[in-house]
């Protein structure tokens, strides 16, 4: 399975955690770092009864939100899953998401929830990171894995 790469995945939306959703024979997969109107080359890497949890491979056609991540460790280490989308992007989908969480779990209607606001400092503004110190070398913990993305 981990060999067999897919081709023609379209992203209809985002979902929690900012993954793209997309259907490949009527079944979910979520592959990270997608925007919706991507269409995509992806790997499966888990597949469940309800779900397939995805790798992307290649962007074949890209969509209009997209943009270049400002970090350099963007995709490697754990700590953004957003930077690759524009900033109106980002505050549609986060509100979108909200509103589907919100109304599905606790009834709340759609028009009680606030638009999301864009940040005046979209960058370099955390209170709070998680520094690895191994091997005489700084950095972040890639994602999904303790291995080390070292930093300047």
């Amino acid at each position: 399975m981990k060999d067999d790469v897919r081709k023609g995945l379209e992203i209809e939306k985002l979902v929690y955690r900012g993954d793209g959703l997309g259907h490949d024979g009527g079944q979910a997969v979520f592959v990270p770092r997608t925007a919706p109107g991507d269409i995509i080359s992806w790997r499966p890497l888990r597949e469940k009864k309800r779900y397939i949890q995805g790798r992307l491979v290649g962007i074949t056609t890209p969509s209009s939100m997209r943009r270049i991540p400002t970090c350099p460790l963007f995709g490697r280490c754990g700590g953004c899953q957003w930077q690759h989308l524009d900033d109106g992007a980002q505050l549609f989908w986060k509100r979108e998401i909200v509103k589907e969480i919100l109304s599905k779990s606790l009834d709340i209607p759609e028009e009680k929830i606030k638009p999301a606001r864009a940040s005046p400092k979209p960058f370099q503004y955390r209170y709070r990171a998680r520094l690895i110190w191994e091997n005489n070398r700084l950095g972040f913990r890639q994602a999904g894995s303790h291995r080390l993305v070292p930093i300047t």
